[in-house]
């Protein structure tokens, strides 16, 4: 878990190397890809997934216990385009 140890936002570029750390860290583990919408780990996308994210509806980046990997469409807010997001990619699966 990233929890406290990032304060901040982050610069567009910035964005792009956490998206590569991300892929990295997929491959370390022997995943082939990576899921943004798993955002519990459990290589599969399922309601636990979309309980997760709308746990978190309408925090923002100044919100107490921010958690980026929640703001699927990273605009800042988790809003109904990242619940609706990951209910859309319900049932994807990482082998």
């Amino acid at each position: 878990s990233l929890e406290g140890l990032i304060e901040f936002g982050a610069s567009p570029r910035a964005t792009i190397f956490l998206v590569r750390a991300a892929q990295a860290h997929t491959l370390i583990e022997g995943r082939p890809y990576v899921l943004p919408e798993d955002v519990n780990g459990d290589k599969t996308v399922n309601q636990a997934d979309v309980d997760a994210v709308s746990a978190h509806f309408m925090a923002r980046p100044s919100t107490p216990g921010w958690d980026a990997r929640f703001d699927i469409v990273s605009n800042g807010v988790i809003d109904l385009y990242d619940i609706f997001g990951v209910a859309k990619a319900m049932g994807a699966a990482c082998p």
